[in-house]
């Protein structure tokens, strides 16, 4: 800005002196103000390119220094005219006037506007002055220079509130866009948090993303989600992330410990912007973690008026502070999370209920055949092992583990005669008997939920080489579920007392397995079955115990140090 307005005034100060009055351009013209027109030259030269390669930092500090230069170069214009101070280039002139007092009004507003009126009112009466002496009109101001300064101290006034007030409404206008487009990226990141929500029910995996989405939305260097419980009433770590958080997972807090457990009691988030002076804070986490937590950002997670946990981030990334604007999306977003965690809970005590069910059905079925008590909550255990081992999924893993538990549900249509009879049986009762996958099938397929799962118990006397039954299927015509079934009930029948034979040990049981491989069993499934330690059959066959929701997870750890990178099979 001080360029464009030095530039204009130094244009008509060029075309003044190299114009039509070649008088001008003599010596006895004032030499002092022709250098300040080569000065202001230099001046709008430098100026102009340091501000084109923004190396012109503290332009203010020069803005009054060039008004001031601004005024005598105009002062010296009107000088130059030798005619009557009413004439009409002088009065031309003195319209430049504006331009210092609109320059010093853009760098100091009132003040710096008020000044320049003030040098332009002296610089005015002094050329005033000269020209009335060289013209002989006599002493003394006259009323018009009067009338002209207090109009240009009117115009510094005027022009100086403008540029106040237009800075205000600008500063306004900043601040309301910073807002609205701070309210923007919270509305989108609540919109795609709301989405990436609803794609998961399981339980462990919403906690994981819901921590994964509040530290990111949230710049946190970490952050954890707290669950109520229901009994004790205290704060279980039920997901972390950050540095140590997997020393931290379930671990309990007190009911009112901390600041977590502040808000859990009191229902009200909190913004901690120091830990170190509040004294609601609780070291011991960061003592056993190694973290170092400096603020926490903490909200509790609430539904139809219960506070069911709370969710907290620490330490915003880059040196930064939350802020209140942060406290009330991280809110938001706890609205968010409390109804998928609401959802995923619906589903896991559903879950919960239907196993729960389908675990009842197995042992009732033991219950007529106390020989292979355990047998199929072992020949689950195992295949679900395999499963993994093989890379199934975990939605696989669910209906190959509900397959195995109840593979033999058909048998309750068995009359006890031909289920407990000791010695062999004959063609007709054996026909019967083969008759219970087809039956367990018909059974288990009218529950939607156990669909797939039917499809183990209707092919899991098939043969890999056709020569099972009831369908005679081969190969690949045979669920996967039901191949890997097929290893796992083979190899804990040899290695289980039966009434018409002793228990085999694991290395003839494994000998056997590699003899049928291609006739009875998947070559690849027995393969997979072989990279099993002993270690870990045995302690499959020492628990029968475990729950069917938490089979994955059983196996999981037992498996990490052997996993293929082959990918996931539906």
């Amino acid at each position: 800005m001080v360029a464009c307005l030095s530039g204009v005034l130094f244009f008509v100060l060029v075309v003044h002196l190299f114009g039509t009055r070649p008088n001008l351009r003599e010596p006895a013209w004032h030499p002092v103000f022709t250098w300040l027109i080569v000065g202001a030259a230099w001046v709008n030269v430098v100026t102009l390119y340091l501000q084109a390669t923004q190396r012109l930092q503290h332009i203010r500090l020069i803005a009054f220094p060039l008004a001031v230069l601004y005024t005598l170069l105009i002062g010296y214009l009107i000088g130059l005219d030798p005619s009557d101070p009413a004439a009409q280039k002088g009065g031309e002139y003195h319209l430049l006037f504006f331009l210092p007092i609109l320059c010093a009004a853009l760098f100091y507003e009132v003040r710096g506007a008020l000044a320049a009126a003030l040098a332009v009112c002296v610089v005015s009466a002094i050329v005033e002055a000269a020209q009335r002496a060289n013209t002989g009109l006599g002493e003394g101001l006259p009323t018009g220079l009067l009338l002209r300064s207090v109009l240009w101290l009117l115009v510094g006034t005027v022009a100086g509130f403008f540029v106040r007030e237009e800075r205000r409404l600008r500063d306004q206008t900043a601040a309301a866009l910073t807002r609205a487009h701070r309210r923007m990226q919270e509305l989108s990141a609540l919109i795609d948090v709301g989405q990436q929500l609803t794609s998961t029910l399981n339980m462990r995996q919403l906690l994981r993303l819901v921590m994964d989405l509040a530290t990111g939305v949230m710049q946190a260097e970490a952050g954890a989600v707290f669950l109520v419980d229901a009994e004790t009433g205290e704060l279980i770590f039920e997901a972390a992330i950050g540095e140590k958080a997997e020393e931290i997972e379930q671990r309990r807090l007190p009911r009112g410990q901390g600041i977590a457990g502040w808000v859990a009691e009191h229902g009200e988030p909190l913004l901690v912007p120091d830990t170190a002076e509040d004294p609601r804070w609780y070291p011991g986490v960061d003592e056993e973690s190694g973290f170092q937590t400096r603020s926490i950002l903490c909200v509790p997670l609430q539904s139809k008026g219960r506070t069911i946990g709370a969710l907290e981030v620490l330490n915003k990334q880059a040196g930064a502070q939350f802020d209140v604007d942060d406290l009330r999306l991280c809110s938001a977003m706890a609205s968010q999370v409390v109804v998928s965690l609401e959802n995923a809970q619906l589903v896991e005590r559903m879950e919960t209920a239907f196993l729960s069910t389908v675990e009842c059905l197995a042992s009732a079925l033991e219950f007529r055949d106390t020989e292979t008590e355990g047998h199929s909550r072992r020949v689950r255990d195992l295949a679900v092992v395999i499963g993994r081992r093989i890379n199934l999924n975990d939605k696989a893993l669910l209906h190959l583990g509900h397959g195995a538990l109840l593979h033999d549900i058909g048998k309750i249509a068995v009359p006890d005669a031909i289920l407990h009879k000791p010695g062999e049986l004959t063609e007709e009762e054996y026909e019967q008997m083969r008759l219970h996958c087809t039956l367990g099938w018909q059974i288990v397929s009218r529950v939607e939920f156990l669909r797939r799962a039917g499809e183990i118990v209707h092919a899991h006397q098939e043969w890999f080489d056709g020569s099972g039954y009831p369908r005679g299927l081969a190969g690949d015509d045979i669920p996967l579920g039901a191949r890997v079934f097929a290893v796992a009930d083979a190899f804990d029948a040899m290695t289980s007392d039966r009434t018409y034979h002793k228990a085999l040990s694991f290395a003839d049981a494994r000998n056997e397995l590699r003899r049928c491989a291609g006739t009875q069993f998947d070559p690849d499934v027995v393969e997979a079955f072989m990279t099993l330690d002993d270690s870990l059959l045995r302690s499959i066959q020492a628990s029968t115990r475990i729950r069917s929701h938490d089979l994955t997870q059983a196996t999981a750890e037992v498996l990490a140090k052997t996993e293929t990178e082959r990918p996931a099979v539906s």
